[in-house]
């Protein structure tokens, strides 16, 4: 299997407790040259995991959807914002310490020194902070995004 296959394969396992536990439906694994995008939706949002191949990092996004589906613009769709950085949600929504966050994603090391370990590392990270913010994150739902 390829790193990039193993990587996603991962991500999946980790992400299962969404569907398990909060109601999202089966990841969509969006495959493009520079990054996958590994879209989790629920009713009004999604969360979505993009990595990102080139620079190899890992962003997550919550995305709220058009009709119960993913928007067709990237950050702004039908000239509405669409998606917004987990972190931005977390401080300027949910009013998470911006210390925490930090806290718990680390540092990210210089591009050069980044390797599949990156991505597990930050994926990990992550994951801490959908884990204990996934349920306030669907209880605002749609209302995220004002």
């Amino acid at each position: 299997m390829e790193k990039t296959e193993q990587i996603e394969t991962l991500v999946v396992k980790k992400l299962a407790f969404l569907q398990e536990k909060h109601g999202f439906m089966s990841p969509i694994v969006n495959r493009e040259r520079w990054c996958t995008t590994i879209s989790y939706l629920a009713d009004e949002i999604a969360i979505e995991i993009e990595l990102d191949w080139r620079d190899l990092d890992v962003f997550v996004l919550i995305t709220k959807l058009e009709n119960g589906r993913l928007p067709s613009g990237y950050y702004v769709s039908n000239g509405k914002k669409c998606r917004i950085h987990l972190e931005k949600v977390l401080r300027e929504v949910l009013k998470v310490d911006a210390g925490h966050i930090k806290k718990v994603l680390g540092f990210i090391p210089d591009r050069s020194q980044r390797d599949k370990s990156t991505f597990e590392n930050r994926l990990d990270a992550y994951l801490v902070l959908i884990r204990e913010h996934v349920t306030k994150i669907c209880e605002k739902g749609a209302t995220l995004f004002g």
